[in-house]
């Protein structure tokens, strides 16, 4: 089993950092969205009730509270639960059904010793698994639609910003 193991821990690799920058700039957008909303909730309070400075900073005080919270939920808590490769493996599987939960257990058998018959069957699924994987695009696998949606909303608080500013 030469290269084989490094092969399925490349695609594992390529998926895992796909999935942790697509959380990363999610994260991003929703911390954006939230300044500028909390930035333009605290613009149309100061301008409709005139606001004195202790009140300015305390609003101020709020709203870098909500951005810190939005950092912790939308950056650091998805971050800090990374993915096991057997997690990536179903992942890839439900993303890919062809592969037959093959490649699920080519990443639980791959680099165990085994011999005779079962050295053999390993051998088969890693060659088969190989020439399946080789098929798939695995900078694709984890799907962004989550990703636009916030980057939408980002872009979209940004502008209503740059509007009632």
């Amino acid at each position: 089993m030469d290269n084989r193991p490094s092969s399925l821990r490349q695609h594992l690799k390529k998926v895992l950092r796909q999935w942790s920058s697509t959380i990363i700039l999610q994260g991003l957008a929703i911390i954006a969205s939230t300044g500028v909303v909390l930035i333009g909730i605290s613009m149309l309070l100061d301008s409709y009730i005139g606001l004195d400075m202790l009140s300015r900073t305390g609003l101020l005080v709020l709203c870098l509270a909500g951005v810190v919270i939005a950092v912790i939920q939308s950056l650091i808590r998805p971050l800090r639960q990374v993915p096991t490769d057997m997690q990536l493996a179903r992942y890839i599987e439900e993303q890919h059904p062809e592969l037959n939960d093959g490649f699920v257990s080519a990443v639980e058998f791959e680099g165990q010793k085994m011999d005779g018959e079962a050295k053999v069957f390993l051998d088969r699924l890693m060659s088969q698994i190989q020439t399946q994987s080789s098929e798939i695009n695995f900078s694709k696998v984890i799907h962004r639609r989550r990703l636009y949606q916030a980057e939408g909303m980002a872009l979209l608080a940004i502008v209503l910003l740059a509007l009632l500013a």
